[in-house]
């Protein structure tokens, strides 16, 4: 299996932005060499072209869903509460962080 390019995949942005369903992008604070730049141009593009609503998780990098799984539960669980009941926060905000990620 070989891995796909990064600018190969035709996202229909316009089509999902027109959805009524809310939209979340969740990411880290935290830049590493090399791909940081990168991922959060991609973000703060899909924020916008989206109309969703932007998480930054602060101290995690590209992966916040593996070094701080609890705060990004929380966020998540936060987002399907409030788009249960037909709200979706616009606000952009940062995560805030009890705990140190674990040792992987």
């Amino acid at each position: 299996m070989t891995e796909r390019p990064p600018y190969e995949p035709d996202i229909p942005l316009k089509e999902m932005a027109k959805t009524s369903y809310p939209k979340l992008v969740i990411s880290g604070k935290r830049q590493r060499e090399g791909q940081g730049p990168a991922l959060v141009k991609i973000c703060d593009i899909l924020e916008k072209e989206l109309g969703a609503q932007r998480v930054t998780i602060e101290g995690a990098t590209h992966n916040p869903q593996l070094s701080y799984p609890e705060q990004f539960n929380n966020v998540l669980r936060e987002f399907l509460d409030t788009a249960s009941r037909h709200k979706q926060p616009t606000q952009r905000r940062t995560a805030n962080l009890a705990t140190q990620p674990p040792e992987l």
